[in-house]
């Protein structure tokens, strides 16, 4: 009975195998998601025209809401550049890093209405059909870091921890009660 028994789990364990392995190289491929790629012509000839002098440093497949974009990280004088392409080389986003000091007064207010003490490390632009549309800061509130999306109107959308492995650079004085300026966005509307 007991090598019936042995025999009958054997061939359990072994169907399960077969049930899971598809689902772990699923799961693999999915994780693989960001693997660099070969991009389209188009989209590296509208990169290069638009920005001459800036060096791809990745490129990458990103899907946001279920589309698939062409993802470029760049670095343009020393300033980071993230954009997504659709393939035939229209830009749909980009992510353009900001020195702290142009960031609009709302947006700084917001900051510092949540995180009074928060030090700005790094702040960026989003822009989409020629609009500024998000603002993104990561500051030092204490010992954690957090990332912020925020409208051009100062409300904040998303509020995530980053971990020490995420890469956080000085974009300028950071300190939410000195910097900024009053006024609008000069590329953009005002969205929520």
């Amino acid at each position: 009975m007991k090598s019936v028994n042995t025999k009958l789990a054997l061939i359990v364990a072994i169907a399960i195998m077969m049930f899971i392995s598809p689902l772990i190289n699923a799961f693999a491929e999915n994780a693989e998601e960001d693997k660099a790629i070969k991009p389209p012509a188009a989209v590296m000839a509208a990169f290069h025209k638009a920005y001459p002098s800036a060096k791809v440093r990745n490129v990458f497949i990103e899907t946001k809401d279920n589309v698939d974009y062409i993802e470029i990280e760049s670095m343009d004088n020393g300033l980071e550049r993230d954009l997504l392409y659709f393939p035939n080389g229209t830009v749909f986003e980009i992510e353009e890093q900001i020195t702290t000091n142009l960031l609009p007064a709302k947006v700084l207010a917001g900051v510092k209405a949540k995180f009074p003490k928060g030090i700005i490390k790094t702040s960026e632009k989003v822009i989409r059909n020629g609009r500024i549309v998000e603002y993104g800061v990561i500051i030092e509130d204490g010992e954690k870091g957090i990332e912020l999306l925020l409208s051009p109107k100062g409300v904040i959308k998303t509020q995530e921890s980053v971990s020490d492995n995420d890469e956080v650079s000085d974009t300028g004085d950071g300190d939410v009660e000195e910097a900024g300026e009053d006024g609008e966005a000069d590329e953009g509307g005002e969205e929520d």
